[in-house]
């Protein structure tokens, strides 16, 4: 069972020493304590008050904001009763077409831009992806803009102080809250946003969660972005972030290659360019990002639930697709070289057949990457649309 498996999950990442726990495990700890402790709330009748439901919202929305991906979902009772609250709340019928769940919620935000509601609608909000709910983006944009607003933003600042005043930790700034709303508008929008509007300490987590930057003018500067964002996140002992961005270099290590080479053949004229750019990362510098993000991700793979090392898998394949090819140039001098077209050719074949290959088994068709358990009746997940999962 689904419980099982994440209970031996949670065992395995208790078992580690504070001090050496990733942020991610970390989070992976938290995110349970917090939803098994409102469960255990619930159980007792403790959310009976506006005040103990708008607590109980801004827990469960803590715990997918500190998520490194999808919300994880460890216990089922928080998300139902946020998600009834919330059906109430916007006066969505189970009979009415999806398609107007964005104008409810908009509607409702209008009538009451309140923090209560704001932490209702960010608590309610996975049940929408499970739902395969859309169209959501106009009413994620309305609370973004709104939430920048210098009057409106400073009695949110108060109303969240307030709440929290009690607590023995603060458990969530508006700058994560504002920062949330903006995750939700870009995957709703199926966007990888430069996170402008999310402060600097909160960038790790953004992009983490967001899965990259959006399309710069050159490669060049997209390697350095995520070169530079690697090295934050093994700062901070990142596992997740470093496999993220690890794969991703390697992902596009062809494309910067081929620049380099092209530049190199130029003189150095190629227009777009920073002058020496691409003589900083030889093809040695993607194969260790690389090796890098394989031992990041065995150790996420130990501990972390499937639901957040899923997409982590299918950014492997297509990183692996170019290691052999990254190996012979670092093998012959370090220096890039154009892949042959037999080489490309296999590389993207690779890759293609890698993707293919959870279609094509009919086990992994029917098996939850929740619990690991067969189930003819799985959900592919709208966030990464790797994972499957039976509810």
């Amino acid at each position: 069972m689904e419980a099982s498996f994440l209970e031996k999950r949670l065992a395995a990442a208790t078992k580690i020493r504070p001090r050496q726990r990733s942020p991610e495990v970390a989070a992976f700890i938290e995110c349970c304590q917090l939803q098994q402790g409102l469960t255990q709330e619930l159980q007792r009748g403790l959310h009976s008050t506006h005040q103990q439901q708008a607590l109980a919202d801004l827990k469960l929305t803590r715990s997918h904001i500190i998520s490194p991906t999808v919300p994880l979902w460890y216990r089922e009772p928080p998300y139902a009763a946020a998600w009834e609250r919330l059906r109430t709340a916007a006066a969505l019928q189970a009979s009415e077409p999806i398609v107007n769940a964005g104008d409810r919620i908009t509607a409702l935000t209008d009538m009451s831009f309140t923090l209560p509601t704001l932490l209702l609608v960010a608590a309610g909000a996975p049940r929408f992806v499970q739902a395969h709910i859309t169209r959501l983006l106009p009413a994620y944009n309305n609370i973004v803009e709104r939430m920048q607003l210098p009057a409106l933003a400073a009695r949110l600042r108060q109303e969240l102080a307030q709440l929290q005043a009690d607590l023995p930790r603060t458990l969530l700034s508006y700058e994560q809250l504002l920062a949330h709303f903006l995750y939700l508008a870009s995957q709703e929008a199926s966007a990888k946003l430069t996170p402008r509007l999310v402060p600097e300490d909160l960038h790790l987590q953004f992009i983490a969660m967001a899965g990259g930057f959006e399309q710069c003018e050159h490669w060049s500067h997209h390697t350095v972005q995520y070169s530079q964002l690697l090295e934050q996140a093994q700062r901070v002992g990142s596992d997740f972030t470093v496999a993220l961005c690890g794969y991703q270099l390697a992902d596009v290590s062809v494309k910067f290659g081929v620049t380099a080479v092209v530049e190199q053949q130029l003189g150095g004229q190629l227009e777009g360019t920073s002058a020496g750019l691409p003589a900083s990362f030889p093809p040695s510098a993607f194969l260790g990002w690389l090796q890098q993000a394989e031992r990041a991700h065995a150790q996420c793979s130990a501990v972390l639930p499937l639901q957040w090392t899923a997409g982590l898998e299918r950014r492997q394949q297509a990183a692996l697709a170019w290691k052999p090819w990254l190996q012979r140039q670092q093998q012959e001098g370090d220096r890039w070289q154009l892949p042959g077209a037999e080489e490309l050719s296999r590389a993207q074949a690779e890759a293609a057949a890698q993707a293919r290959e959870l279609v094509a088994d009919p086990a992994a068709r029917i098996t939850c990457s929740g619990c690991g358990e067969s189930s003819p009746h799985l959900r592919s997940c709208s966030g990464c649309r790797q994972a499957r999962y039976c509810r």
